[in-house]
């Protein structure tokens, strides 16, 4: 065969190819032989029907079977003769010529080419594990923050005071007409117009400045004030205008923190601790648990950043387009389970979309630099490493291991998990393989518990 191939921007490459006329007969005589051998018409036995009259009853579908047959043999040979990957097929044209050759004409989207660095050996600091005291009196210190009991003042005439719980309604106006209508936004409505709600007498509580116009007022009492909104809220209308609060405090609350000792371990527990020692010691177990994930996570997120500073390669733009669709679907999803609405979406439409694009792009070519590790050494993924996968999600799915196979393969989807499980052989490789180090300065709890709801 004799082969052109041109390659473009953006992983796209354009192929020229010609089938010589000796390969298209060897592979009609191929096609043929099968038809002579299996062809049912009325009259013969199979494999005694006369050889022109298969031609002729059967032109068509050998014609058919015979461009498939070529069509596989030319990019068979495209594949070993280039080395390349082809990821799809954008265009395609067969043509058959007068001299009996064929022509192939077609559009690639190909693999980006590249060299591997060295992958061996990558350095990679990680932060100590180690649990220290500290830690567990963060996590007791949670766990009586959720147990905490809110009590009222013993002193029916004491004023509000800071760190304190303040129960009040508030609504709020702009040059005497009330901020909320009937269809304000649940977000807006929750800056300016509230029934019962629970604040935290704090400065940093709310609303810039809120907390201190609710200071050293009484219980039951109903007062106004005009506050400055600041310049970065979130209505652009509103930035740095005077908003005037109409409130009504309540209540005033106390946190009732309960101590951590043996009998409310017991009973806050439910039985599953008899003491606070025990208690203390499922706190350590589990937080030496989560530094050694978060880990786990640092070093293969190190080991691909690393990777990733060594390779700049185009990328396919049909592929980070999706994963970046991918991000924008998740990223939505996961703002309305938290209760953002619709209007606060649209108005972040761009910045979601930037953040999408840029996790998009670091996805695909991870998966391309990954691919390549997982070739160079041999890696491959089995039917039981497969199989335990799809058990796995299966049972997460709380579905029969059939069912979800029958789902998967349906979707398609069976070859992408087969990819994830590579890619993480390949990952696991770099890793196992790296350099590392402890940064004993450094402390994974340190920064997990800085987190929200960690550990």
């Amino acid at each position: 065969m004799t082969i052109n191939l041109t390659h473009g921007e953006k992983c796209q490459a354009s192929l020229n190819l010609e089938i010589p006329a000796d390969l298209v007969a060897s592979t009609r005589e191929e096609v043929l032989r099968q038809y002579l051998q299996f062809a049912k018409v009325p009259g013969y036995r199979p494999g005694k029907v006369p050889r022109k009259l298969v031609e002729r009853r059967f032109q068509g579908p050998i014609q058919e079977e015979l461009e498939k047959r070529l069509d596989e043999k030319a990019f068979r040979e495209v594949r070993e003769k280039e080395d390349l990957h082809i990821l799809s097929v954008l265009e395609k044209k067969l043509t058959p010529n007068v001299d009996e050759t064929y022509t192939i004409t077609a559009d690639l989207l190909v693999a980006p080419s590249f060299e591997l660095p060295e992958y061996k050996g990558v350095p990679i600091s990680l932060p100590s594990t180690e649990v220290q005291d500290e830690h567990v009196e963060i996590l007791i210190e949670r766990w009586q923050e959720q147990n905490a009991d809110y009590k009222d003042l013993d002193d029916e005439s004491a004023t509000l005071e800071m760190g304190h719980y303040a129960v009040i309604d508030y609504t709020a106006s702009k040059d005497g007409e009330p901020l909320v209508k009937e269809d304000s936004p649940p977000m807006f409505r929750a800056y300016f117009e509230r029934e019962g709600a629970w604040m935290l007498m704090d400065e940093e509580s709310f609303l810039p400045g809120f907390c201190g116009e609710l200071l050293d007022h009484k219980e039951g009492e109903e007062f106004e004030f005009t506050l400055t909104l600041p310049e970065n809220f979130a209505e652009e209308d509103l930035q740095g205008q005077e908003v005037q609060f109409k409130v009504t405090l309540k209540d005033i609350k106390q946190k009732d923190l309960p101590e951590f000792n043996d009998e409310n371990v017991k009973e806050m527990t439910r039985g599953e601790f008899e003491t606070a020692e025990d208690f203390r010691k499922d706190m350590q177990e589990r937080l030496s648990t989560e530094a050694e994930r978060h880990v786990r996570e640092l070093r293969n997120q190190k080991a691909l950043e690393y990777l990733h500073g060594l390779l700049d390669f185009d990328l396919p733009d049909m592929m980070v387009d999706q994963e970046t669709q991918n991000h924008v679907n998740r990223i939505v999803n996961e703002s309305q389970q938290q209760g953002v609405d619709e209007e606060a979406l649209l108005d972040q439409e761009g910045k979601i979309v930037e953040a999408a694009g840029q996790m998009g792009r670091r996805d695909v070519k991870t998966k391309f630099i990954l691919n390549e590790i997982a070739t160079k050494e041999g890696l491959r993924v089995n039917d039981q490493e497969l199989l335990q996968r799809v058990q796995a999600m299966a049972a997460n799915a709380r579905m029969s291991p059939k069912k979800a196979i029958r789902i998967l393969r349906a979707n398609g989807r069976m070859n992408s998990i087969a990819e994830e499980i590579l890619f993480g052989k390949a990952l696991d490789f770099v890793t196992e393989n790296a350099s590392v180090s402890t940064d004993e300065a450094q402390n994974a709890l340190d920064q997990l518990l800085n987190q929200d709801g960690a550990a």
